[in-house]
Order: structure tokens, then C-alpha cells, then sequence
């Protein structure tokens, strides 16, 4: 992601910039597991069903999310680096980001539905939600010492 970043500064002719490019990849991952957790975590919960169903379901879901973030991804990276959102060279863009992302997510989903064993989301859901608190603790604490600024 950072180096699809300064690769779009590039692009547009500006000056390498890290900070825009960091402040660009954190966006990006934190927009990653936003619908990993938001999304597939709390409204999309996979049903015990048979491999077929499994690898349609799967496949679907990785397909869709997926072709979503590397749009996502695609806009972010051009508002970083200064470049039109809207053009017709950037929606050609978005469409390619969507088409390949949706193929590939599609492909490693239904790969991946048809391998995986059937997962408690229920229970990985909160842990994740008591990880987030713990996390959260830790930030106010440094924040509250002073090791954050």
C-alpha cells in the first residue's frame, strides 16, 4: 500500500512526500479492517453449508469486499497525490482496481470457503471487540504518560 502511494506521487509529478504516503496506507489498512470487522464480522456470518453452497458463498463475499477495498484504495491513493478523482482516466482506473480485486478476492474466497472449517463468529467476534478495548486502554494510558504526543 505505501509504496502504491509514492508510486501515484510519482505519477502525478509531485514530490515524494512519506508522510502523505503513511497517512495514505493508514487510511487504507484501517479501511481494510473496518469491513473485515464492520462488514464480515457483524453482517455477515457464514452458515453451515455444504461445500458447493460454502464456495459460492465465499467466493461472493471475498469477490464483492475485495473489488470494494482496491477501489477505496485507488481514490485514497489518487486525493494523496494530488490527482483528479473523477477523470476519465480515474474512473478507468477505479473499474480496473474492481474488476481485478473482485477476481482475485473471488478466487482465494471460494478457495479458501472450500479448505476452511466452519468458525465460531460468534465467539471470534468477541474477542475481537475485547481486543479493541484492550487496545484502547493502552492508548489512553500513554497518551495519559506522555508517550504519545
Amino acid at each position: 500500500m505505501f509504496a502504491e502511494a509514492i508510486n501515484k506521487q510519482e505519477e502525478a509529478g509531485m514530490d515524494t512526500s512519506i508522510l502523505r504516503a503513511t497517512g495514505a496506507t493508514a487510511f487504507n489498512a484501517a479501511s481494510e479492517f473496518a469491513i473485515d470487522y464492520f462488514v464480515v464480522g457483524k453482517f455477515i456470518k457464514p452458515k453451515d453449508a455444504g461445500r458447493a453452497k460454502k464456495l459460492l458463498m465465499e467466493g461472493g463475499q471475498s469477490s464483492g469486499l475485495e473489488g470494494l477495498q482496491e477501489v477505496s484504495q485507488s481514490i485514497v491513493n489518487r486525493a494523496q497525490a494530488g490527482q483528479d478523482l473523477f477523470s476519465e482516466d480515474a474512473l478507468k482506473e477505479y473499474e480496473e482496481a474492481l474488476v481485478s480485486g473482485a477476481l482475485v478476492g473471488g478466487a482465494i474466497g471460494s478457495a479458501a470457503g472450500l479448505v476452511s472449517p466452519t468458525v465460531d463468529t460468534d465467539k471470534v467476534s468477541k474477542e475481537l471487540d475485547e481486543d479493541i478495548k484492550n487496545l484502547g486502554e493502552v492508548a489512553r494510558t500513554r497518551l495519559a504518560y506522555g508517550w504519545i504526543k
